[in-house]
C-alpha cells in the first residue's frame, strides 16, 4: 500500500512540476507524516477497545486458571489491594468462580480463591468451609492452612486458629503473614512474650509492613514497654502516615508516661484520619 501511494506521488509531482513545483524529498515526508499519523490512530483505537475493561473485569480475569499470577492469592491479593471494590463487584467475581467449580468440577485451587473472596467479604464461615474443601481435593500447602487459620481467627476461633498457623508455618516458614497471625493470636491468649518473637519475626521477614508494627507497638504497651511501644508506632506512622490505630497505640503509650500533650494530640490526629473531624471541634 505504501508502494503504490509513493507512485502516485511522484507521478502527480512530474505531470505537475510546472505548475506546482514540489520536490520530490517533501513529498516523501508528507508521506511518511502521513503513514505514521495513521498507524497512531489505529494504535489508539486498538488501545481504547483493549483497555476499557473496569475494576471488576480486572478482578475477575483472576479467576481464570491460565490468568498471569502463578500463586492465585497473591494476584488476587495484589488486584483487590489497588481497587476499591463493591459488594457488587465482589459478588461478581464469586459467581464466576461458582460456574468454574460447575464446569471444571471439584477443585481445591478454585475452592481456595473462592474462599479468598469469602474472606474479603467477611463471610468467614464460608471460608473456612471452602478452605476445608480445598484440602479436601488434595490442594494443602501453607496458603490454604493461613487462610483457614484467619479465618478461624476471624471467628475467634484461637485455640483451632493456632494449630492452623503452626501448620502453615511449618509447610513454609518464610511467610511474614503466618507469624504475624501467630502473634495476634498470641496476644488475645495473654502470651505476650511469645507474641512479641513471633511479631519480631514477620517484622524481619517484611520490614516495610506498617501493621505489623502497630501490632508490636500494642503488645509492648501491654507490657508496659512504653517506649519501645513510642518507636514501634512511630515507625507505623512513617511507613502508612494514614493509620489512625498507630495514633490511637502511641496516645496510650504517652498517657502511660504522663504525658498529656502529645496524648492529646496523638487522639486528635487519630480522629481526624477516621472520621475527618479537625482539631477545632474537640
Amino acid at each position: 500500500m505504501k508502494t503504490t501511494v509513493t507512485k502516485s506521488i511522484q507521478i502527480t509531482t512530474k505531470n505537475n512540476r510546472e505548475k506546482f513545483p514540489i520536490p520530490i524529498s517533501l513529498a516523501l515526508c508528507l508521506l511518511i507524516v502521513h503513514s505514521v499519523l495513521w498507524f497512531c490512530c489505529i494504535s489508539t483505537l486498538a488501545t481504547e477497545s483493549t483497555g476499557s475493561d473496569d475494576n471488576t473485569k480486572a478482578l475477575a480475569a483472576q479467576t481464570d486458571s491460565s490468568h498471569k499470577y502463578k500463586n492465585p492469592e497473591i494476584g488476587m491479593a495484589h488486584e483487590c489491594k489497588n481497587h476499591a471494590l463493591s459488594a457488587q463487584q465482589y459478588q461478581q467475581i464469586l459467581e464466576k468462580l461458582n460456574k468454574s467449580l460447575v464446569e471444571k468440577g471439584n477443585s481445591g485451587e478454585i475452592y481456595f480463591r473462592r474462599a479468598f473472596i469469602y474472606k474479603r467479604m467477611h463471610k468467614y464461615k464460608n471460608a473456612l468451609s471452602d478452605c476445608d474443601a480445598a484440602i479436601a481435593c488434595n490442594f494443602d500447602n501453607a496458603r490454604v492452612r493461613l487462610l483457614k487459620g484467619e479465618a478461624l481467627f476471624d471467628l475467634k476461633r484461637y485455640q483451632e486458629a493456632m494449630v492452623e498457623t503452626n501448620k502453615s508455618i511449618a509447610l513454609d516458614d518464610g511467610k511474614a503473614r503466618s507469624y504475624s497471625l501467630r502473634a495476634k493470636i498470641n496476644e488475645f491468649l495473654q502470651f505476650y512474650g511469645q507474641a512479641l518473637q513471633d511479631i519480631s519475626r514477620a517484622i524481619n521477614l517484611d520490614t516495610n509492613n506498617a501493621s505489623n508494627y502497630e501490632i508490636r507497638a500494642q503488645i509492648a504497651y501491654k507490657v508496659e514497654e512504653y517506649e519501645r511501644c513510642i518507636q514501634d508506632a512511630d515507625t507505623a506512622i512513617k511507613l502508612n502516615p494514614h493509620s489512625n490505630n498507630a495514633y490511637i497505640i502511641r496516645s496510650q503509650a504517652y498517657e502511660a508516661k504522663n504525658d498529656p500533650k502529645q496524648a492529646k494530640q496523638d487522639k486528635i490526629k487519630a480522629r481526624e484520619l477516621a472520621r475527618g473531624y479537625k482539631e477545632d471541634q474537640f
